[in-house]
């Protein structure tokens, strides 16, 4: 037996068809031979597209939306992943790069010999003047501090260049100077006093028995020349 309505093949005695709902009416009983409709008749097509797809839709809508959200998640994974990884590689070579030039700049710096300064030493002191000469070639008498006004006035004539910027004791000084060279006394407690302080100067002539004949040229221009100096300077 078959389905006036759809065609599907049912078993006999079947009161409605399994493929269409189809009420089955048998042959004599309707008085027509023919099924009768209890129901308006769809066809399959309409029912597949109103009826099942519409819920068909929307069961696959989450498992797509949800599929297309964690394929964009690993994409993003992947692409995040990939980014770091060349960072990091781009600087770990700019890292190696940077070890490298400074390896081999320090190793330029060990290679290079080094010039030390050399050390110097210390000489003693009362060595300083000796070395000096020998450095020099010369033997020169070491300088010393001089106890004298005027170093050369007896020995040396002397200029008025030569006085220049001595005070009125000053000039005193050198005047006397010239006579205590040949071992005068004074009788001026101030001028003794000051003499006998000078390493040079040995006192053994008394006033009275001193000369000028003991003099030489030398000493006799130059001390001229200091009483010429005092008085134009108002020292005397």
């Amino acid at each position: 037996m078959f389905c006036k309505n759809c065609g599907t093949q049912l078993k006999d005695g079947a009161s409605f068809c399994t493929n269409c709902g189809m009420k089955i009416v048998p042959v004599g009983q309707s008085g027509t031979g023919e099924m009768q409709r209890t129901v308006p008749p769809i066809k399959p097509h309409e029912y597949d597209f109103q009826e099942l797809p519409a819920k068909s839709r929307k069961s696959l809508q989450i498992p797509i939306i949800i599929i297309a959200v964690l394929i964009v998640a690993v994409i993003g994974c992947l692409v995040t992943v990939l980014v770091l990884r060349e960072r990091d590689s781009d600087e770990s070579i700019t890292a190696q790069s940077v070890t490298s030039k400074d390896d081999d700049s320090d190793d330029d710096l060990d290679d290079e010999p080094v010039d030390e300064p050399a050390e110097e030493q210390e000489l003693p002191v009362e060595d300083e003047d000796k070395s000096a000469q020998e450095i020099s070639g010369i033997d020169e008498p070491v300088e010393e501090v001089s106890q004298y006004i005027l170093p050369a006035s007896d020995s040396a004539y002397l200029s008025h260049a030569d006085l220049i910027g001595l005070t009125k004791e000053e000039c005193r000084l050198a005047r006397n100077e010239l006579y205590a060279r040949h071992g005068r006394r004074f009788d001026d407690e101030g001028l003794q006093n000051y003499f006998n302080e000078k390493d040079w100067y040995t006192g053994y002539v008394d006033p009275a028995d001193f000369s000028d004949s003991v003099l030489n040229d030398y000493e006799i221009a130059n001390r001229d020349l200091i009483v010429q100096y005092e008085e134009e300077m108002g020292y005397r």
